[in-house]
């Protein structure tokens, strides 16, 4: 496999334009871990960071940060007819924002404006969390 970053710092330098090119992530799915019998044994979350972590790794690779954010932002919301309330910075945008340290450690995350991330811990949590935990259990029970 290869890792996010590496791939879109690839596909770059065979010259596929950066707007055609986006991320996303399947934070918070809740997958079930199983033994070497197949038994579930307890539930994986993949962290939502770990979209950010991809971001961090290309701008530490010497990607630009603007168009290393723009992956994870601006391009997807473009892709998927969002733009411009999702992935802009602007009058009339959802208040979606992102504010870091000067080592590029995700320090808050606002959400419509609302504060859901200080000091790397959350504070707002998935809506959808009882259903996974739900799912995994009947998946577990089978």
């Amino acid at each position: 496999s290869i890792k996010a970053s590496k791939a879109i710092a690839e596909i770059l330098g065979k010259g596929v334009a950066p707007e055609l090119i986006t991320l996303s992530s399947d934070g918070n799915v809740g997958l079930p871990i199983r033994d070497e019998n197949q038994k579930c044994v307890g539930l994986y979350m993949e962290r939502v960071l770990s979209l950010w972590d991809n971001v961090r790794a290309m701008i530490q690779d010497g990607i630009e940060p603007d168009l290393a954010i723009s992956f994870a932002s601006r391009y997807p919301a473009q892709r998927l007819g969002l733009y411009p309330a999702k992935g802009t910075i602007s009058v009339g945008a959802d208040a979606d924002l992102l504010a870091f340290t000067n080592d590029w450690t995700l320090d808050r995350v606002y959400m419509k404006g609302r504060l859901g991330l200080s000091g790397g811990n959350p504070l707002v949590f998935s809506r959808f969390e009882p259903e996974m935990k739900r799912r995994v259990d009947l998946e577990c029970s089978r």
